[in-house]
Formats: C-alpha cells, structure tokens, sequence
C-alpha cells in the first residue's frame, strides 16, 4: 500500500525528471480539510528559470503532472491530492 511519503516521491521523481537536476528541485506537503473533506498540498519549489520546463507550454505539463497524481494521491491514500508549483529565485 501506498502512503504520503510515496506520493512526495513520486512527485520529486517527476519534477527532477523534468528540470533535470535534483538539487533545483524541493518538495514538501501541508494537509488540511474543508467542505468537500481531506486535502493535501505537494509544494514543488524550483529554480526560476526552470520552473518553465515544469509549467510547460499554456501549463501543459503542470497540468498533466496535477492529473496523475491526484489519481494516484486519491487512489492510494484515500484523499485529494493537489499540487503547487513555486517559482524561486
């Protein structure tokens, strides 16, 4: 069975894929509820000029990255998974 700490990975595996460079790449979660019921948030933060290349082009790749691991997120741990993508300087 898959837990939080599976999902992090996965989404640290994909976004270092992506840029290309691990050390570019930090990740961590924050959890919370609202109406619709528990919620956790993936923050991605990476390098200005990389985080194009996770964006992609109109967001396509942000999107599709959003997509499969809300799928992932909810199937395995039972909770909406979102993530956040941070640009830093």
């Amino acid at each position: 069975m898959l837990g939080m700490e599976h999902i992090i990975e996965l989404v640290r595996l994909i976004a270092v894929g992506v840029v290309g460079e691990r050390n570019l790449v930090g990740v961590a979660h924050e959890e919370s509820s609202d109406e619709t019921g528990e919620l956790t948030r993936v923050i991605v933060t990476v390098g200005g000029k990389n985080a194009g290349a996770l964006i992609g082009v109109e967001g396509a790749t942000a999107q599709a990255i959003r997509k499969v691991v809300g799928l992932v997120g909810f199937n395995a741990i039972g909770r909406r998974v979102h993530v956040k993508i941070d640009a830093v300087r």
